[in-house]
């Protein structure tokens, strides 16, 4: 098997997020149905082998063959298996009868060299092949770090591929296209960039302090070599080192400042926050 001919207009792509993969269309011979990764070795899994349009594996090769699998240590030997469906993957591989190269080229092609995740492959996968339609179960992408990059492009790709005509569905209980309506369902966007413009307006003030300090500096080594010989300059040494006393404690406490201010703000960028206004 070399090449992919698609057999209906419709595309279903099933990822693993359990509140709407089951709600994939199973064996249903009007539409193409394609997994990923080794969602076959779940029970959750209902798709016929023979039914299957489709499969994308395409991390490296070190990557599916490695032995501690924790999702199944025998994917390696599933994917040496003769399959009656192409594994889409970076190369055509000998011990690997059924992998087909990804066309990598002809997507890049239509979408530029945004990539982030399997899902957004597929969908501009599905685009490239004629479907009219795609639709996505089991995919969520929440806050956790394996997704918080690839969520940003999962929307682009569908986006693009809508914006040329393919009708992307997405289950209305996914959380994959939902966010805070900016400006009207409340003002977490607005109160982000409120502590921005703090950040900058403590920053200048730290910037001027230190410069105050430096002079400071200069004129506090001036006199300590000065009130040896001129003890009648010891007060105003002594003033010279209470000021920059003061404008240390002030550096220290804008050096707070700014912290908790960066802590507030990488609060606003987690996925829960942002997506649901609701801080975890």
């Amino acid at each position: 098997m070399t090449e992919f001919t698609r057999t209906t207009d419709v595309a279903a792509i099933i990822g693993f997020a359990s509140n709407t993969r089951g709600k994939a269309p199973w064996n249903n011979p009007d539409i193409s149905l394609f997994g990923l990764n080794e969602e076959y070795s779940f029970d959750w899994w209902k798709q016929k082998p023979e039914s299957t349009a489709g499969w994308f594996q395409i991390h490296k090769r070190e990557s599916f063959m490695r032995p501690n699998n924790t999702n199944d240590p025998g994917h390696a030997d599933w994917l040496r298996k003769k399959h009656p469906f192409p594994i889409f993957m970076q190369d055509k591989y000998d011990d690997i009868p059924s992998s087909v190269k990804f066309p990598l080229d002809k997507i890049i092609k239509q979408f530029g060299t945004y990539w982030t995740s399997t899902l957004a492959y597929a969908v501009a996968f599905a685009y490239v092949q004629g479907y009219k339609r795609v639709e996505l179960y089991g995919f969520e992408m929440a806050s956790d770090s394996e997704y918080w990059g690839q969520r940003a492009n999962a929307a682009y790709i569908i986006g693009k591929a809508r914006g040329m005509g393919m009708d992307v569905y997405v289950p209305p209980i996914s959380n994959l296209l939902t966010g805070i309506r900016y400006a009207y369902e409340n003002n977490l966007i607005g109160a982000r960039q409120d502590l921005e413009v703090n950040v900058v307006s403590v920053r200048n003030d730290k910037y001027k302090i230190e410069a105050e300090a430096e002079k400071l500096q200069g004129e506090y080594f001036l006199l300590r070599d000065l009130v040896q010989k001129y003890p009648e300059l010891q007060d105003d040494f002594d003033k010279v080192s209470m000021e920059i006393k003061k404008r240390d404690n002030l550096i220290n406490m804008m050096n707070g400042r700014l912290q908790g201010l960066n802590m507030a703000i990488k609060t606003f960028d987690t996925y829960d926050i942002l997506e649901t206004g609701v801080a975890q």
